[in-house]
């Protein structure tokens, strides 16, 4: 993947929240109600090395999907 600001090709890199050892980011999606459980995916992490530009990608983005019953 290249940087959209430099054109520079992007290396992957692992983030997490510094509090605890194994600690990662996620991104979720819940339907309302108490008994409906999370849908979760993991964050993939692209950096520039020349620029430093971030980039944060679902790694399973339909895993967030709700399918609402009509």
């Amino acid at each position: 993947m290249k940087c959209i600001h430099c054109d520079t090709e992007m290396i992957t890199a692992n983030m997490d929240t510094g509090m605890t050892v194994g600690s990662y980011f996620y991104l979720w999606n819940k339907e309302k109600g108490i008994f409906n459980s999370r849908k979760t995916t993991t964050v993939k992490v692209y950096v520039c090395p020349d620029c430093g530009y971030i980039e944060l990608r679902a790694e399973k983005p339909e895993n967030l999907v709700i399918n609402k019953k009509s």
